[in-house]
């Protein structure tokens, strides 16, 4: 169970890390970058040795990253507006859902806090 509690976590950092990068730089992230800053944050599950590959096959970080491709140039239209609104929604669900996970014995408040106690470290 450990592995997939890993697994869940290092794809909820992810998920914040796209977030982080979209709203400082306005540009898509590189899953070879994304992969480096995890591992570089200790975030990699053991026994992979294809982590950015691991990181474009999962679904929520393959929906995010089709997002960002295809938003709206102009970033002053009602679209653009909208389209932010729905893609701040989509990242806070596949977070929560991330790091709360399917983890018998733990309610998602513990999961959750020890996502963050794993994150401060």
């Amino acid at each position: 169970m450990k592995n997939v509690t890993d697994w869940l976590f290092a794809y909820a950092r992810a998920v914040e890390i796209i977030v982080e990068t979209f709203k400082k730089t306005g540009e898509n992230f590189r899953f070879t970058t994304l992969a480096r800053q995890l591992e570089d944050e200790g975030w990699k599950p053991e026994g992979t040795n294809r982590f950015n590959k691991d990181l474009g096959e999962q679904k929520d970080i393959r929906s995010l990253y089709d997002m960002i491709r295809t938003r709206p140039l102009k970033t002053n239209a009602e679209k653009y507006a909208q389209w932010e609104s729905d893609f701040d929604e989509r990242t806070r669900l596949y977070f929560e859902r991330l790091i709360q996970g399917d983890r018998e014995g733990l309610d998602a408040t513990d999961c959750a806090e020890e996502y963050f106690v794993k994150k401060s470290c």
